[in-house]
């Protein structure tokens, strides 16, 4: 229930983004930050995809603002903890899976 609470309120609030992939072509931190940019991704954010994205995670390295994790891997505190939540289209099917009842 606390999970999604957490998910509501960052759509309520606008703070959750989704976008189709995260394919970076150079995996650089460069690439991403004018990619989070471009989302209006200006403070602290969790990236969240539906298996590990080794683009992401090597990108997002030197960026302490920004937290990567699978959607497996989220949990309440990775949800209120960011500004804004980015997922995956993937990792959005992933999580409303995961979570039917």
């Amino acid at each position: 229930a606390a999970f999604r609470s957490a998910i509501s309120t960052k759509l309520l609030n606008k703070e959750l983004v989704v976008v189709d992939n995260f394919d970076l072509v150079e995996a650089k931190t460069k690439e991403l930050v004018s990619v989070l940019a471009n989302l209006n991704v200006t403070k602290t954010a969790t990236i969240v995809t539906k298996g590990v994205n080794e683009s992401v995670l090597r990108a997002s390295g030197n960026l302490s603002h920004i937290d990567a994790t699978t959607s497996d891997l989220l949990n309440v505190y990775d949800i209120v903890a960011s500004d804004k939540l980015v997922l995956t289209v993937d990792a959005v099917k992933s999580i409303e899976e995961a979570y039917k009842a």
